[in-house]
């Protein structure tokens, strides 16, 4: 299956050497989009879209626990918890 990935942000949050090669980028300005680069497209099984999909929810809830101050042990005791 061929898929593009795109990464959909605020204008001013738009970074370029921060986007992924390969990567498609719409910005948000004025409440419509704009297409910064095109994606390149890829060649991939489901399992593979998956496993990019998971990484990407553990970096958001990395970075979501940080900016709480949620530690790994807080975290490890909640899961002893359930």
């Amino acid at each position: 299956m061929r898929k593009s990935v795109f990464l959909v942000l605020p204008n001013e949050l738009f970074q370029e050497s921060e986007v992924p090669a390969g990567w498609g980028v719409l910005t948000e300005t004025e409440r419509s989009l704009h297409l910064m680069r095109k994606p390149v497209w890829h060649d991939n099984a489901a399992e593979t879209r998956l496993r990019l999909l998971q990484r990407i929810a553990r970096a958001g809830t990395r970075q979501f626990n940080r900016q709480l101050g949620i530690t790994l042990e807080e975290i490890q005791t909640a899961r002893q918890m359930l």
